[in-house]
């Protein structure tokens, strides 16, 4: 329960018993208000506010903001009125669960979102993942892997979880087992060097030949029967090597290597590739574009003081 100031009887507090019901509201002498409209209408300001109508104020506050922006690429060639809309959809429901899960993300508490966006009538071209922050997160994209997965779209796995021979702070081998179950419903994986290692139960090497790479391919397609993409494959100073391996070919690009480690190349690569992929590039050029401009991305801000 929460108390809350009547506009009325500024100096009074009014009890609602249960925050998220709005019939509480009701029998505390006010309806329960759910935007900035609402609250100005009632004549309330944001002291007046329990907890949760603070926030549905702010999601839509938020909400406004990043469809605002949106529009911005209403013109874009070949963006389609079903695309935006499906865009909008996803904006309000990341706000939301961002404002109303317990860990500010995607977990269980999305389940209360699509009563009223139902997110069952929006069809994807491709899913995506990448980190994803907790063991809840993975099981919830586990369901929305079953919900959504169709004969013709594309489910893609960045496994963010190390580098550098080390699991990022947090993660234990129960989330490396719930990322590998992700990554054998994928279509497409995208995992560094480093998370291959975890994903395989291989042991991490800084120094390894072609052969120790490919021995991680085999392994790995143990888990995914699509296609696997190994990035980070260094066997020099100078450059980068990402690998490419479907069922029975083998590609690699190679660019060029900067030697200071940068938090979130991983993340832009994965983004850009899918971006490619789904822009009809093939495999090969969907990697060429995405390494490339990451390097570019590392480039332009390197000097930056603020760059971390």
């Amino acid at each position: 329960s929460c108390h809350c100031r009547s506009k009325r009887t500024r100096k009074s507090r009014v009890k609602i018993e249960t925050q998220i019901m709005p019939q509480h509201y009701m029998n505390a002498g006010r309806q329960m208000v759910f935007s900035e409209a609402e609250m100005k209408a009632l004549g309330l300001d944001e002291k007046d506010l329990s907890i949760v109508e603070w926030k549905c104020v702010e999601i839509n506050r938020q909400t406004a903001k990043d469809i605002t922006m949106l529009l911005n690429y209403i013109n874009m060639d070949g963006l389609t009125t079903e695309a935006l809309i499906k865009q909008m959809a996803l904006i309000a429901t990341n706000n939301f669960c961002q404002y109303m899960s317990p860990d500010n993300g995607f977990n269980n508490q999305m389940a209360l979102y699509p009563q009223n966006v139902d997110l069952r009538n929006i069809s994807f071209d491709a899913v995506y993942t990448g980190y994803l922050g907790s063991f809840e997160q993975i099981d919830l994209m586990k369901e929305f892997f079953e919900q959504f997965k169709t004969e013709s779209n594309i489910l893609f796995v960045d496994p963010a979880m190390a580098d550098n021979g080390k699991l990022y702070w947090g993660f234990d081998d129960e989330y490396v087992k719930g990322m590998r179950f992700l990554c054998s419903k994928a279509d497409i994986i995208l995992p560094n060097i480093t998370e291959a290692c975890f994903l395989t139960g291989t042991e991490y090497k800084e120094t390894y030949d072609n052969a120790y790479v490919d021995e991680l391919i085999s392994k790995l397609k143990e888990i995914c029967n699509g296609t696997i993409i190994i990035t980070g494959v260094s066997y020099n100073s100078d450059e980068i090597n990402v690998v490419i391996a479907d069922s029975d070919t083998k590609k690699v690009y190679v660019h060029k290597k900067i030697g200071k480690s940068f938090h979130g190349t991983g993340d832009i690569f994965s983004s850009a590739f899918v971006g490619a992929y789904m822009q009809d590039k093939s495999m090969f050029d969907a990697v060429k574009i995405a390494s490339n401009y990451t390097v570019e991305c590392i480039e332009n801000t390197i000097d930056d003081e603020s760059h971390w």
